[in-house]
C-alpha cells in the first residue's frame, strides 16, 4: 500500500502530504496514526523550523474522515473514541513548538477543517471550501477542543451558526471569518507556501513557541497565566543572541534554546 501519509524535509521545512486524492484525502485510521508519528518526530529534531500539512491532488486539503470508521461506531463510547483518536494527534500538532502552516486548496471539511484549525496558518486558494457539514450528512458532533478552536477564530456566534447550518464557506468569507489567514490563486499556493516557510525558519524558534502557546492558553484554553512563557523567552540563548546581534548591527543566529 503507497503511502497515505508522506513526510518530507527540506532544508529546516518539514512538508506533510495527505496523499489519497482519490478519497479526497479523507482521514482514515492509520492517516490519523502517521500524522501523530510524524508530530512526535517533528517535536524531537530541532532541525524542523517550520511544519507545512497540504493535501495531495488539487481536490482537497482533507474531506471529512472516511467514512468507514464511521461504519464501525456500534455506540456512542465507540463514538467518543474515535473522535478522542483524532483530538489527541490535532493537539499533538497544535502543541508543536514549531509553526504549523495548512495549505488548502480544495475542500478542509469536518475532520479536514479540525485538521486545518489545528495549524497555526490556513494559506488557502480561491478553491478552498471550509465548513462542518455532520447536521447535513452524518449527524455526528465535533470534540469540544475542535468547537473551542473553531470558536477562537470565528467567535461564538459565527461558530454556531456554522455548526448548526452545516453550510461550506468559500475562501473570500473564510478570510473575513479568520478562518483562512491568507487567500492566493490556485497556481501560486505552493510558491506563496514556501515563502513564508522560509519567512518563519529564518526567525527566533523560542519566541514562536512561546507565542503559539500563549495564544493557545488565552484563546483555546481562556487561561491567563503565563509567566512561565515570558521567563523562557527572556532566559533563552536566543534572546540573548538577539541582543548581541542588535549590538552588532548584525542578523541573528538563531540557535532555537
Amino acid at each position: 500500500m503507497a503511502d497515505e501519509v508522506r513526510a518530507e524535509r527540506v532544508g529546516r521545512v518539514l512538508r506533510i502530504t495527505l496523499a489519497r486524492p482519490a478519497a479526497r484525502n479523507a482521514l482514515n485510521d492509520r492517516m490519523v496514526a502517521a500524522l501523530g508519528r510524524h508530530a512526535a518526530a517533528a517535536a524531537d529534531d530541532p532541525a524542523v523550523r517550520v511544519v507545512v500539512v497540504r493535501g495531495e491532488g488539487g481536490r482537497a486539503f482533507a474531506a471529512g474522515a472516511d467514512v468507514a470508521a464511521y461504519r464501525r461506531v456500534a455506540a456512542g463510547d465507540d463514538g467518543l473514541g474515535h473522535e478522542q483518536r483524532l483530538e489527541a494527534v490535532l493537539a499533538a500538532l497544535e502543541r508543536l513548538p514549531q509553526p504549523v502552516v495548512a495549505a488548502v486548496d480544495g475542500f478542509a471539511v469536518g475532520a479536514g477543517l479540525a485538521l486545518a484549525i489545528a495549524c497555526d496558518l490556513r494559506i488557502c486558494t480561491t478553491a478552498a471550501r471550509f465548513g462542518m457539514p455532520a447536521v447535513r450528512t452524518l449527524g455526528n458532533a465535533p470534540a469540544l477542543p475542535t468547537v473551542a478552536r473553531l470558536v477562537a477564530l470565528v467567535g461564538a456566534g459565527r461558530a454556531r451558526e456554522l455548526l448548526l447550518t452545516g453550510r461550506l464557506v468559500a475562501a473570500d468569507e473564510a478570510l473575513s471569518l479568520g478562518l483562512a489567514t491568507e487567500v492566493v490563486p490556485a497556481g501560486r499556493l505552493e510558491l506563496r507556501v514556501n515563502q513564508l516557510a522560509e519567512q518563519l525558519a529564518a526567525q527566533a524558534p523560542v519566541a514562536m513557541a512561546v507565542a503559539k502557546e500563549a495564544v493557545r492558553r488565552a484563546s483555546v484554553e481562556g487561561r491567563r497565566d503565563g509567566d512561565d512563557l515570558v521567563v523562557a523567552a527572556y532566559a533563552s540563548e536566543d534572546f540573548r543572541e538577539g541582543v548581541r546581534a542588535l549590538d552588532e548591527r548584525r542578523a541573528p543566529r538563531w540557535e532555537g534554546r
